[in-house]
């Protein structure tokens, strides 16, 4: 080969590897639609209660980009009551005083169940762009509003939850002659109805029949027939909101598994008295026991 013939070989060999070099170069410099996102994941496991549930956030996944910053939320409900619902939806994020929305995929769960659901939101990245870990320190997750009980979970490790825990009230007694009744469960826990902030709900779970049947039975057994008074003089009547409404107690027809509620104030610790009492005047029955709050 001829001196000049050999150069020309010798620099196209020189070139070449670098020129196939180049495009895997600019790929690397550019970045993907997944390392431009920042991902975070934090361990929660903070419990509070609400309607019914203890709810347990398990853990948040963040990601962020320039945009947006969104909230995935792991969380585990578990239902205290006897009858089959689904958690509320009625909750929002609270980020530095301002609302944000929540989106909620959760399951209806059986009486005393338990299962996992989730809940997502997005919010708006700050201009100078914090660290995603201080985004997560700035978000209480809210169940409820301003004029209700509300559950407050924050998801920074050292502020603690605000919730009020329900709890179970000794029962079991059976008490009564003209209608027996029986006390099979009782929970006292806050109420989470509007406009009714620092209102408890004690709930009573009671079986009936006819005990002297040759009396003709009641009818129209009705909440508004009981009664609770605490050992300050507080008193109250039965509520509907427990979905019980009506029924009759006969030689055929008895109360089974129904729901009493009592909308009280915060109630004095000690002994109540439990008071049905028939609401015909024309045929007068009354039975008490105590439950002890």
């Amino acid at each position: 080969m001829r001196p000049t013939a050999l150069r020309q070989a010798l620099l196209i060999g020189a070139v070449v590897p670098a020129a196939l070099l180049l495009p895997a170069l600019a790929s690397a410099a550019e970045p993907t639609s997944e390392e431009s996102q920042s991902a975070f994941e934090r361990e929660i496991d903070k419990i509070g209660w609400h309607d019914g549930f203890e709810i347990t956030v398990d853990k948040v996944t963040a990601k962020s980009d320039d945009a947006t910053t969104t909230l995935d939320f792991d969380l585990n409900y578990k239902n205290l009551v006897g009858v089959s619902h689904t958690p509320t939806d009625k909750a929002y994020l609270e980020v530095d005083g301002a609302v944000v929305k929540l989106s909620f995929d959760s399951p209806e769960i059986a009486g005393g169940g338990q299962a996992s659901g989730t809940a997502t939101a997005s919010l708006k990245s700050p201009s100078d762009a914090p660290d995603v870990d201080d985004v997560v320190d700035s978000v209480v997750l809210v169940y409820g509003q301003a004029d209700q009980n509300q559950t407050r979970i924050p998801l920074a490790e050292h502020d603690s939850v605000e919730s009020i825990e329900p709890r179970g009230i000794p029962a079991g007694m059976t008490f009564g002659t003209d209608m027996e009744i029986t006390l099979d469960e009782a929970f006292l826990w806050p109420s989470y109805q509007p406009g009714e902030k620092d209102k408890h709900e004690v709930w009573v779970k009671i079986n009936a029949h006819c005990g002297r049947c040759s009396t003709g039975g009641f009818s129209d057994v009705n909440p508004g027939d009981f009664e609770l008074t605490g050992p300050d003089g507080q008193s109250s009547r039965g509520d509907k909101r427990g979905g019980f409404i009506s029924e009759n107690v006969s030689s055929i027809n008895k109360i089974e598994g129904e729901w009493i509620v009592f909308v009280m104030d915060e109630p004095t610790p000690g002994p109540y008295t439990f008071l049905w009492e028939n609401s015909n005047p024309a045929k007068p029955a009354q039975a008490s026991t105590q439950i002890t709050l």
